[in-house]
């Protein structure tokens, strides 16, 4: 399948992610300064059911400010990151953008991607 081809590929996109013929889904809510509440957003998008032919991105980053609390971007992806540390397995297929990941992180997400890979 196409997905198996990109297993323990680096991917790279340009232009838009999607054609035609795919949905896009996508939880980008940037602006918000707490760090618990941004990983609550990213766990409800990185668990919800998948759809075919919808490509689901979801964005661990944000802004550190809502209007009523501050924290920098990096402290927030301090929060998240560790957060989803602890809880990648759950996370079902797409694509996330993060800040600040983490070695420990990206060997988690590699390491889970190549035990979910089809021969």
């Amino acid at each position: 399948s196409p997905l198996a081809e990109l297993r323990g590929h680096i991917v790279a996109f340009q232009g838009p992610f999607r054609n035609a013929n795919t949905e896009l889904d996508t939880q980008d809510k940037w602006k918000i300064g707490d760090g618990f509440a941004k990983w609550e957003k990213v766990h409800d998008h990185a668990v919800k059911d998948r759809r075919e032919k919808t490509l689901f991105v979801s964005y661990l980053s944000s802004t550190g400010v809502d209007g009523m609390t501050y924290s920098t971007p990096s402290g927030i992806a301090y929060i998240v990151n560790d957060q989803a540390d602890a809880h990648v397995s759950d996370f079902r297929p797409g694509v996330f953008m993060m800040d600040f990941p983490g070695a420990g992180l990206v060997d988690k997400i590699i390491k889970r991607n190549a035990s979910d890979a089809v021969e």
